[in-house]
């Protein structure tokens, strides 16, 4: 185990994901990147991932994670902590989105939304949370969107979960304040 401050990131097979995965890596960071598939469809991410890691002075810990499968998510924190024995922060980046007319989507896919952008939160954040509060430290960043502070036409869903996000993310700010976890929402 180094003394190198562990990152934990969902949503690492693209985007932001893998642009925060290679920037920390890049910084000297030991980064837990999480995606879902990565041994299927996000393999050849992955690979590109470790190529990129052996020329940085980072470590990279690349593991499996849906952040809709409770059993995922906690089979990953657990092999995170056992490997590096802390998570000292958590960048809550999986998400999905969804535009059209609120009318054309039916209830099944505003809860798909949801399970993803709010309920992976808090899933995640469930998950590692005791372990912070056992090292009396961390941070968790919440990955939001400027929809989840206005209203534009078309976006409902998507809209309806980054506000819910917030929602959640200024509690549990609230919730572990004077345990020395923080939380933030970028």
């Amino acid at each position: 185990m180094s003394n190198r401050k562990v990152v934990l990131i969902t949503g690492s097979s693209s985007g932001f994901g893998t642009l925060i995965v290679k920037s920390l890596l890049k910084k000297g960071y030991t980064v837990a990147g999480t995606m879902r598939s990565l041994h299927g469809k996000n393999a050849a991410t992955a690979g590109s991932l470790r190529d990129y890691a052996q020329n940085q002075p980072g470590e990279l810990i690349l593991q499996e994670l849906d952040v809709t499968d409770e059993a995922s998510v906690e089979t990953a924190v657990k092999a995170v902590l056992e490997q590096t024995g802390r998570i000292d922060v958590v960048v809550n980046n999986a998400g999905f989105g969804a535009s059209g007319f609120t009318e054309g989507f039916t209830t099944a896919q505003l809860h798909q939304v949801m399970e993803v952008n709010l309920y992976g939160v808090h899933r995640v954040s469930r998950a590692v949370l005791p372990a912070m509060r056992g090292q009396g430290s961390g941070l968790f960043i919440n990955i939001s969107s400027i929809m989840g502070r206005i209203v534009i036409p078309f976006a409902a869903l998507y809209t309806a979960s980054k506000f819910a996000l917030e929602g959640y993310s200024e509690s549990l700010r609230y919730e572990v304040s004077g345990t020395g976890v923080d939380v933030v929402i970028v």
